[in-house]
């Protein structure tokens, strides 16, 4: 047998999606349903057409078969059970984390006249006595039911209703939205979530459709075991988003002058725009975002294709400017600086307070006591020629902390949590060694003149 490199391999696949992009849209519109679904998506959805991949989970979840879908946020994922739902019989059940995402949801399927319900903790007895004899009424018209996890998990009586709307045949399909809750690797991982494990067991051939914007490998092999769908069809949009920018600024030390900033850039860079502010519960330190921060060499979106295994897009993918690293590569030029000297000096000034509880140091101040050490020192000579700035200090503690030269020392308090950072398990190391190199950048000189 003749070997098969990696690059005839990886050449092989896109030529296999391309040849599939041309040859599905034939096949899946001549299933026996495709009729129906384009009736369906016409006519109630009043939409012309579908996004990538809706049409493809939608055969799937028709013909009974398990699946998970990774989509980006906007991508269409409700469409992909709402409209299957909508020309079945019987009834979908979609478990939802947030109450307010199945009542938005809720809100848009009365517009369009599709009969859908909710169950959760703010339904009166009358509401849930009426819901549970829809479930098991074969005339009834409802045709999704909205459940958030804590539903099932612990109410034995829906569970009873449940096990009999199977047995009359009217439990369609089984919806975990934002199915990453599933999981302990997830970012929002939920307990509840783990009870739907059991469903498989209790409805052997009851299909489920697992949905989610984001899921790195760990996150969807974990979501296949929790639910007991090993052999599902796994469908996995780009992670790509065209007309996003991404860029990573420098937040001020000053909370007063961050939240000036900030109100300053959405003020003059998105006037009578919508958008939103996420901001930390807790302070928590995340290496992988600290490393796509930092890395200011490579493209950002090639990093997060690298994070979600995208193989396609990262061979394939072009930014086109759409990010703060490949918008900038022309006036920035990275070097590779020796900050051997500097490191040393971060460790030197740690170990002075390391013995004195109240001169324990978060990295914003040791970050400002390396650069007045600096300022003091080369004022006299030129002690430290590389003469770093406050912002490539603290871009050489992030490396540093990233490559265990130095560690996180979490402090509890009844207000908050407070973050040291001392010597970590290889400081004692970087004495033996000779360099110690960081990524920098260096404005470019031919631009600037």
């Amino acid at each position: 047998m003749i070997p098969v490199t990696a690059i005839e391999h990886q050449t092989k696949l896109l030529i296999f999606y391309e040849f599939l992009e041309i040859f599905t849209e034939k096949i899946l519109t001549t299933i026996e349903w495709s009729p129906k679904v384009q009736k369906a998506l016409n006519e109630i959805f009043k939409l012309d057409k579908f996004r990538p991949l809706q049409l493809e989970t939608i055969n799937v979840t028709l013909s009974k078969t398990d699946c998970m879908v990774i989509m980006p946020t906007g991508g269409g994922k409700s469409l992909c059970f709402q409209l299957p739902a909508v020309i079945d019989t019987g009834i979908t059940l979609v478990v939802s984390p947030l109450v307010s995402l199945m009542e938005d949801q809720l809100w848009m399927l009365k517009t369009l006249n599709i009969n859908a319900e909710t169950l959760n903790s703010s339904c009166s007895k009358e509401h849930v006595k009426y819901i549970q004899n829809e479930m098991v009424d074969k005339n009834s018209n409802l045709k999704i039911l909205y459940v958030t996890p804590e539903k099932l998990a612990k109410s034995k009586i829906f569970m009873n209703k449940l096990q009999k709307m199977y047995e009359l045949g009217r439990f369609k399909r089984l919806v975990v939205d934002e199915v990453h809750c599933c999981s302990t690797y997830g970012h929002d991982f939920r307990p509840d979530y783990k009870f739907l494990g059991v469903m498989k067991q209790l409805f052997p051939e009851l299909s489920i459709l697992g949905l989610t914007a984001t899921a790195t490998q760990s996150v969807i092999d974990d979501i296949k075991k929790i639910l007991n769908i090993s052999k599902c069809v796994l469908f996995k949009a780009s992670f790509n988003r065209p007309n996003i920018f991404y860029e990573v600024k420098q937040k001020p030390v000053n909370n007063e002058e961050f939240i000036n900033e900030l109100a300053n850039l959405i003020k003059k860079k998105f006037p009578q725009q919508s958008g939103i502010v996420y901001c930390f519960s807790q302070r928590e330190s995340e290496y992988s975002i600290v490393n796509y921060c930092i890395n200011n060499k490579t493209c950002k979106r090639k990093l997060i294709a690298q994070h979600f295994n995208d193989d396609i897009w990262e061979n394939k993918g072009e930014c086109n400017e759409m990010c703060d690293s490949c918008k900038n590569k022309a006036q920035n030029q990275i070097e590779k600086v020796d900050v051997y000297q500097e490191a040393n000096l971060v460790l030197g000034i740690l170990d002075k307070n390391s013995n004195k509880s109240d001169k324990r140091l978060t990295a914003n101040k040791l970050a400002e006591l390396v650069l007045s050490e600096i300022n003091s020192k080369n004022k006299k000579s030129d002690t430290y020629p590389n003469n770093l700035n406050l912002n490539e200090i603290e871009t050489l503690i992030l490396t540093m902390l990233m490559n265990n030269y130095l560690k996180e020392d979490f402090h509890f308090t009844p207000y908050n949590t407070i973050c040291y950072v001392i010597p970590g398990q290889l400081a004692r190391h970087l004495e033996h060694d000779d360099h110690f190199y960081i990524d920098l950048i260096r404005k470019n000189q031919a631009v600037q003149n």
